[in-house]
């Protein structure tokens, strides 16, 4: 039996999901917050992503990680080890137990 992808989990829940080239940034931003929040609530977490811009993020999401029939990716995949020009993760959601 197959696994189901986060992507299709997402498009089953009604959860539109279209090409990042398709959107301007701020359909794009207000997308890439839509997807954390319902795979939050699936109790799916991302971190480690201040490094990339809303755009990058969520080309990165849209084009592997929500495809991948394992999704769980090692800290590495999305971090960097310098200073990150951007400050988003502090308010992405995250299980109770790592706050």
């Amino acid at each position: 039996m197959r696994d189901v992808t986060h992507f299709e989990k997402l498009t089953h829940a009604g959860i539109e999901l279209p090409d990042p080239d398709a959107m301007d940034e701020r359909q794009l931003t207000s997308k890439l917050w839509e997807v954390v929040g319902a795979l939050a609530r699936r109790r799916v977490f991302i971190r480690g992503t201040d490094h990339l811009s809303d755009r990058e993020l969520y080309s990165v999401l849209w084009h592997d990680v929500l495809r991948r029939a394992n999704p769980c990716a090692h800290d590495d995949d999305l971090a960097v080890r310098v200073r990150p020009p951007y400050d988003r993760d502090r308010f992405l959601p995250a299980p109770d137990c790592v706050r």
